[in-house]
Parts: C-alpha cells; structure tokens; sequence
C-alpha cells in the first residue's frame, strides 16, 4: 500500500527564488492559449458591463407590460370576496 504523505519539496521554489520556465512546447502553448482566453474574457466582461451602463443610462421609469398585452382578462378581484 502506497504512503499517501504529502512531499512539500515537491512544489518548493528553486533555490535561486525564481520558478523554472517550462521548457516543453506544449506547455508554453497552453499558457499562451490560457493568456489569450483570459484577456478574450475580460474584453467581454468590460462591454456587458458597458453595455449594460448604456442601456440603464437611458432612463425612464421599469412598468410591467398591460395585461392587454399578455391577453389576459383583467377580473375584479372585488367580485371575487362578495358572498
């Protein structure tokens, strides 16, 4: 049965205080993908939230839509209570 002792040499730092740079290509694609994702989604992120900031700016007062519109029958709640 294999120990399950955590080494912490394993994710030490070098002895010089600096990480050793991956020296294989996939690896130096991968973080260059990851680099380019992460900045594709801040883009995003900062036009929603401009976006959003525009359309609120315009104003004007949230009101539901009128029950002609959802082609619902408006019933006299009042009608309803009498016995």
């Amino acid at each position: 049965m294999k120990s399950m002792v955590y080494d912490a040499n394993v994710d030490a730092e070098p002895k010089n205080g600096k990480p050793q740079a991956a020296k294989d290509p996939a690896v130096q694609r991968g973080q260059v993908v990851a680099i380019i994702t992460g900045g594709i989604s801040l883009a995003i992120a900062v036009f929603y939230l401009a976006l959003v900031q525009i359309l609120d700016v315009r104003g004007g007062e949230m009101l539901p839509p009128p029950p002609e519109a959802l082609n619902i029958d408006c019933i006299d709640c009042s009608l309803l209570l009498r016995q």
